[in-house]
This record gives C-alpha cells, sequence and structure tokens, in this order.
C-alpha cells in the first residue's frame, strides 16, 4: 500500500505543475517576440544612420601601381597580389573632420580565401605610411575583427566625428557587424585594402539585392 498523500500536499503539487507549466510557456512566448523585434530594431537603427548616406570616390593618388580603377573612380581591384598587404592600401575621398557620414560599399571576396579589408584611416602629414584607426575583414586576415561573409556583401559604414565612433553594418540584413573608438578624428578617410580576387565597388545600386552568387 502507498503512503495517503494530504489534500493539501496534493494541491501543491498540482498548483505547482500548472505555476511551471504557465512560466514555461510565458518564457517561449516572450523569447518568440524578442526574435521577432530585433531585427526590427536592427533595421530602425540602420534607418538612423543611413539618412547621413554621401557617395566616396577612390583617391588614385593614395593607391599604388598595383592597383586598377574603373573611369568613374567607384570601383577597384588587384589584377595580381600586391607584393605586401600595403601595397594594396587605398583611400576615398571626401574626408572628413566633423559630422557624421554614412557610405556604402559593395564587396565581392574570391572564393580563394584571399583577405581584405574596409575601414577608416588618416594619412598622416608627416608621413607617407596610411594609419588605419579601425577596420573589418573578410577572408583570411588577422589583427582585425574578422567577419565570416558570403562572397558578396553590402556593407554600410557611419562615423560619427564628434562621438569618435564608426560603426559597420551589413545593409542586406540591417545587422551592425561590428563597432569601434577612434583614437583620431582629424581628416578620417574611407580605408581599403585589396588584394587578388576582391572587388570593391562604392556607391552601389541600392535597390540591388547583394547574395552568395559570384
Amino acid at each position: 500500500m502507498f503512503p495517503r498523500v494530504s489534500k493539501w500536499v496534493a494541491a501543491f503539487i498540482v498548483l505547482l505543475i500548472c505555476f511551471l507549466t504557465i512560466a514555461a510557456l510565458a518564457a517561449w512566448r516572450f523569447y518568440i517576440y524578442r526574435n521577432k523585434k530585433a531585427p526590427q530594431k536592427q533595421e530602425i537603427e540602420w534607418r538612423k544612420v543611413s539618412v547621413y548616406k554621401e557617395s566616396v570616390l577612390f583617391d588614385p593618388f593614395m593607391a599604388s601601381s598595383h592597383l586598377t580603377f574603373s573611369p568613374d573612380y567607384c570601383l577597384t581591384q588587384a589584377m595580381e597580389n600586391p607584393p605586401s598587404i600595403k601595397d594594396g592600401y587605398v583611400l576615398a575621398q571626401p574626408c572628413f573632420d566633423s559630422g557624421r557620414h554614412y557610405w556604402e560599399t559593395e564587396v565581392h571576396k574570391g572564393s580563394d580565401g584571399v583577405g581584405c579589408l574596409i575601414g577608416v584611416a588618416v594619412l598622416p602629414r608627416e608621413s607617407k605610411d596610411i594609419q588605419i584607426l579601425s577596420a573589418i575583414g573578410f577572408g583570411q586576415t588577422e589583427s582585425y575583427f574578422n567577419i565570416q561573409c558570403e562572397r558578396a556583401m553590402l556593407v554600410g559604414i557611419f562615423i560619427d566625428i564628434e562621438e569618435a565612433t564608426v560603426s559597420y553594418y551589413n545593409v542586406n540584413t540591417f545587422q551592425r557587424l561590428h563597432y569601434d573608438k577612434l583614437i583620431n578624428t582629424k581628416d578620417v578617410s574611407p580605408f581599403y585594402c585589396v588584394a587578388k580576387g576582391v572587388t570593391f565597388k562604392l556607391n552601389p545600386d541600392p535597390c540591388r539585392k547583394y547574395t552568395d552568387a559570384p
């Protein structure tokens, strides 16, 4: 014979089971709600910064001879791997020393895994070497925040000179990829590091959807 359980204990057990069931359902519904709201929050954040959108152009005078440019200076690529990573550096214009600015770049990464960089930099007057302030990497890169991305991605960069911050966005998903603080806000320029098989295109078609297609 099993020992008899008092009615109060039985009632408590039933109430406890009901409470745990309701709590689990509430937690699940909150999880679903939060996952639905997250993309909307990301899009709202991106739309707030994209109002500062402007056009930028590659500066061939701030690039090595290993890089080629389209006639409108909106596209650059390397016909062969530059001898050193610095030979793949190129800046875009204009440079910024005040205000808020946002620009977009279409990144096409080669299938061989060669790395490339996109970010912001300065060229100190007393030096001929580009000083990278912030950058994200695609593919095989070191010492920078690395993005595991598809072969084609539309990247938006937002810089706030007064706050000394820079943010990177995947424009297709509105996701903020990376956030960084700047140590220098004087004459900041868009920065790119190009390698063989990599193509950067500035000010791309805003209506096009960028996918993993080659």
